[in-house]
């Protein structure tokens, strides 16, 4: 059984009396938004896509990856980029910016879409607020991994499961819910990220799990100490400890 929650929205076949006017709203908002992906890549083996703070910074921090387009939210007459996509051999990674979780549905609909890939795996972070470990009194100390996975995925006797009762929300739910649904491969990597004094940092500890991760999937995915550093500089709301 997995544990995540469903974020997908619904059929509706008519408008429940309960339903208040911020909902109905906020579902024609919804209904306005169109995702566009501009991209020259069209078959990629595996699809690597690094969530806001921690993963995305993996991904833009990769030694040999070229960039290889974009993913556009479009809405009226207003356009923003949402994510950036980089190429590695057959690999297409994503690295996503914060999006809205009531859109989860509309990116994964988009990339599935888009791409016929043999694997996806999502770069995910959790926090020590709300994480229920089955280790009494175990310390949350980084490089820390948890994995969920679909029910069709190859098991890896190295990783740890995302106990139940935690789960996940949002981009990686939506993408999980999916994959599972559609019987494909699909390995969702949660990394432990920690907070000082309320704010979260993204750390060598954080973005190492990832890596250790990648590898017994196979994957060999080195870090670039010299971008690394330059997104230190550039960073504003969540600062790197690297």
């Amino acid at each position: 059984m997995m544990d995540y929650e469903e974020t997908s929205a619904p059929v509706r076949y008519a408008l429940d009396d309960h339903d208040s006017d911020e909902e109905l709203e906020a579902s024609k908002v919804f209904d306005k938004v169109t995702i566009k992906i501009e991209t020259q890549v069209t078959t990629p083996s595996t699809l690597i896509i690094g969530l806001d703070q921690p993963g995305k910074v993996y991904v833009q921090s990769l030694l040999h990856t070229q960039p290889a387009g974009t993913i556009l939210r479009q809405i009226d007459n207003t356009t923003e980029t949402k994510a950036r996509l980089y190429q590695h051999e057959d690999t297409l990674l994503i690295a996503f910016d914060a999006i809205v979780p009531e859109e989860a549905h509309l990116y994964t609909q988009a990339m599935m879409q888009q791409w016929k890939v043999n694997k996806m795996i999502v770069l995910d972070s959790f926090r020590a607020v709300g994480y229920v470990s089955h280790v009494w009194g175990e310390d949350l100390v980084p490089p820390f991994l948890r994995v969920l996975q679909t029910s069709v995925s190859e098991h890896q006797p190295k990783f740890t499961l995302f106990e139940t009762p935690n789960m996940v929300q949002g981009l990686s739910a939506a993408i999980l819910n999916h994959c599972e649904i559609h019987q494909m491969v699909c390995y969702d990597l949660l990394s432990f990220q920690e907070s000082m004094y309320g704010q979260l940092l993204v750390t060598n500890e954080t973005l190492t799990a990832y890596e250790t991760g990648l590898s017994l999937l196979g994957y060999q995915l080195k870090l670039d100490q010299g971008k690394l550093s330059q997104m230190d500089q550039e960073q504003s709301s969540h600062r790197l400890y690297l």
